[in-house]
């Protein structure tokens, strides 16, 4: 299992990258939280740790078979990748290659390409 828990539903990603997630089996999406910018440190984690039980509620036995996808708000990812991790499961995140365009009245645009999956390690 593949469990993505950030906010680019699996739905919308390059090929290339669905490929690389299936490798681990079924792809599970899991919104990430809006998470408020007046919550303090502990509300935040209070929250991550409501997703760090959904999390392994879907995927009860760690295995390095199976990955845990994360991405979002720094201090929810700090705190549940490190107890995600400390429990023993594989967790991963997406790197991506940034291509800026600009167009012809001076925006720029920006792709980002996707090019593997990093894994956290403690």
């Amino acid at each position: 299992m593949f469990i993505n828990l950030s906010n680019h539903p699996s739905a919308r990603w390059e090929k290339e990258q669905i490929l690389a997630a299936m490798d681990f089996g079924e792809i599970v999406d899991i919104q990430f939280p809006s998470i408020p910018p007046e919550f303090d440190t502990q509300e935040v984690y209070n929250i991550a740790d409501t997703y760090y039980h959904k999390c392994i509620n879907l995927l009860p036995v760690s295995s390095s078979l199976h990955a845990i996808h994360i991405a979002g708000e720094p201090v929810f990812c700090f705190h549940i990748i490190t107890k995600l991790l400390c429990a023993g499961y594989n967790v991963i995140t997406s790197t991506t290659e940034r291509m800026v365009k600009e167009t012809a009245d001076g925006q720029k645009i920006s792709v980002f390409n996707f090019i593997k999956f990093r894994k956290y390690e403690l």
